[in-house]
């Protein structure tokens, strides 16, 4: 049986699988299901209502969201309408989840990270605090984004009528603070180095580094000063 705090908000239309936790003060829209084991932290908005909302509001019927189970929603995040979540998702506090993303399996997004609409995030991704993905990004199985990583999707803005985000390769790696400009491809098992801005699609398990990046080596040659053996012992998980 959920457990909701007195102060929350469940609309109608809701649907709560067992044990399910909403905390003080959160919102749970119309249309929204949440997997059983799941937690919304305080004063978070779940299914928010999406902009055509305001043109016509008798006319409104908010889409449906839907939450796996298992999911950890820290406080003050908001996940809008039409939004699809797999299971064992967490967040950290502050994160925005724009509509019409998807989101796999065992997905890990930090503090203050903002997705925008029309994103599929696929399982195993981990998303470390404070990054921007922009509408019509891809990121694959298994990347790693670390803090602070903007990806950007209008090529000469503000024109906006061709936006499309980075695809993000399977088991890559962006280093904390690094830019990656739109349409670009970072490919499987590579690493952009912090710091860097990548202007032009990254080959398969390699490492780019600097401004504009460019190719330094493979991922292979690159050797821990530690002795250990896999820099990136993620990058077998599934």
């Amino acid at each position: 049986m959920a457990k909701v705090h007195p102060t929350a908000l469940i609309e109608e239309g809701v649907d709560l699988d067992g044990d399910v936790h909403v905390d003080a003060g959160a919102i749970i829209r119309a249309g929204v299901k949440i997997g059983e084991g799941s937690y919304v932290g305080p004063y978070c908005i779940i299914g928010e209502r999406l902009s055509s909302y305001y043109e016509d509001p008798k006319g409104y019927m908010n889409p449906k969201t839907r939450i796996g189970r298992q999911t950890v929603i820290r406080s003050h995040s908001v996940v809008y309408a039409s939004v699809t979540i797999g299971e064992r998702f967490v967040t950290g506090s502050r994160v925005f989840i724009r509509e019409r993303t998807i989101i796999g399996d065992n997905v890990v997004i930090g503090t203050l990270t903002e997705v925008m609409p029309d994103c599929v995030i696929e399982g195993g991704v981990r998303i470390h605090s404070g990054v921007f993905v922009p509408e019509r990004t891809h990121i694959k199985e298994n990347a790693r984004l670390f803090p602070h990583v903007v990806l950007t999707n209008d090529l000469h803005p503000p024109c906006g009528k061709c936006l499309t985000g980075p695809t993000v390769g399977e088991g890559s790696v962006i280093g904390a603070a690094a830019v990656v400009l739109p349409h670009v491809v970072v490919g499987s098992g590579s690493l952009i180095a912090a710091g860097a801005i990548v202007v032009e699609n990254v080959p398969p398990e390699t490492l780019v580094v600097g401004v504009p990046a460019r190719v330094v080596k493979k991922v292979r040659e690159i050797k821990c000063r530690w002795g250990c053996k896999s820099p990136y012992p993620w990058s077998q998980q599934k």
